[in-house]
């Protein structure tokens, strides 16, 4: 393995292990302020809305400079963000708009991340190795998700209120974050400095691949929109509202995910990845319902042992068959247009799986529009899963052909 691929798999556990003690509590936190599921999907719309703009200013800077400096700048505008939320945190109870601009704020920081990382690994590994490196990767960052939750609970129940736990957890995630942008200052990967264009790849009509790459990408984010938003907050309301046993059963989920994870990376193989793709993709969509059907302690548990085993399935065979792909266009040119708009069709997917949540609460009764909601975006798994396994089917033939 090369420094460069190390640099990155460290950039990436430590993002992670600080992602997630940031990206759950910040959650948690905000809800206790807005104690309303309705305004963290506006919050999370804003948030992801402004996704595609990171990715704007990343293909910027990385055409001018290098690719690490995306991701470390964005970092940076993350860690700005997380020091406003521990400094002014009293505002959000008065001023509910101030949660807005705290999406937008981490979208575009978080947009940069990940340009900077997409463009590093399909610059850093190569496509015979990739799945291996993928599944690496994967597994290194449930460590560090198991992690991440484990110092989260000694925190929580060593302090004398929930939130002023939460509150040392984002100094931790802030010092996590600086360690973070210094060491991805250090990967030493060239940025392609070709042009590249935007408006042509919106247009599906002459390129198969390019059309599959795109709506499965859209198909993808309405399905994640439940993830991003929902399944956590109705996990940590099941539980009783108790940041400390939340804490803990997310480490046990996370372990589950370590042994996902590495069970796939010892029995994927190019001829039976569409196999774990369509067994990840109806299992998430049965772990969604039941806890969202059973939102209990029992569901709690059915739902975070289902779904941490089974997202490795779903997640790392689409990993792996998008990178591949962009590896066909990093052939022909920059593939920054391509990371780009793949990123706009991403995210509004998302929206469009949240603006689900906003149309079944203001259209359905209370009891039951949350069951309709994640329903109608966690369908979209099974969704994408049979809509690639046409494809697949379709190019096979034409290759024999």
């Amino acid at each position: 393995m090369s420094k460069n691929e190390k640099l990155l798999l460290m950039t990436s556990a430590l993002y992670f292990m600080s992602g997630t003690m940031s990206g759950v509590f910040v959650n948690v936190y905000l809800y206790a302020f807005t104690g309303s599921l309705v305004e963290m999907t506006i919050y999370a719309m804003v948030r992801f809305g402004f996704f595609p703009l990171g990715y704007l200013i990343g293909g910027y800077l990385g055409k001018r400079t290098r690719l690490a400096t995306s991701l470390t700048i964005g970092l940076v505008f993350i860690i700005s963000t997380l020091a406003f939320l521990l400094l002014f945190n009293r505002l959000f109870s008065t001023y509910y708009y101030l949660i807005h601009l705290i999406g937008m704020a981490f979208g575009i920081g978080e947009g940069m991340y990940w340009f900077s990382v997409n463009n590093l690994s399909l610059a850093v590994s190569e496509k015979k190795t990739r799945a291996q490196f993928i599944t690496t990767m994967g597994i290194t960052n449930s460590i560090s998700i198991v992690l991440a939750p484990s110092i989260a609970a000694l925190i929580v129940s060593f302090s004398k209120t929930d939130t002023q736990g939460y509150l040392l957890i984002f100094q931790l995630v802030i010092l996590l974050h600086t360690v973070t942008a210094y060491i991805s200052s250090k990967i030493n990967v060239s940025a392609s400095k070709d042009k590249y264009t935007l408006r042509d790849k919106f247009d599906l009509t002459k390129d198969a691949q390019w059309r599959y790459m795109m709506i499965s990408h859209f198909l993808f984010g309405i399905r994640d929109s439940i993830t991003l938003v929902v399944m956590g907050l109705i996990l940590y309301s099941a539980l009783g509202s108790q940041g400390s046993l939340y804490s803990t059963l997310l480490i046990l989920f996370s372990i589950l995910g370590i042994i996902g994870s590495t069970i796939v990376r010892k029995v994927q193989r190019r001829d039976n990845r569409l196999a774990l793709y369509t067994y990840g993709a109806y299992a998430l969509f049965t772990a969604a319902m039941i806890l969202v059907l059973m939102p209990n302690i029992y569901g709690a548990l059915i739902y975070g042992i289902l779904n941490s085993l089974s997202a490795p399935f779903f997640i790392n065979p689409f990993s792996i068959i998008v990178m591949n792909a962009m590896q066909d266009y990093t052939e022909k040119g920059s593939v920054y247009g391509h990371m780009i708009v793949k990123e706009v069709l991403l995210n509004a997917g998302r929206l469009l799986g949240m603006g689900f949540i906003l149309l079944a609460y203001v259209l359905l009764p209370e009891n039951i529009y949350l069951i309709c909601a994640v329903f109608a975006s966690s369908i979209f798994a099974p969704i994408l899963v049979i809509y690639a396994g046409r494809y697949h089917h379709q190019r096979d033939q034409i290759r024999q052909v």
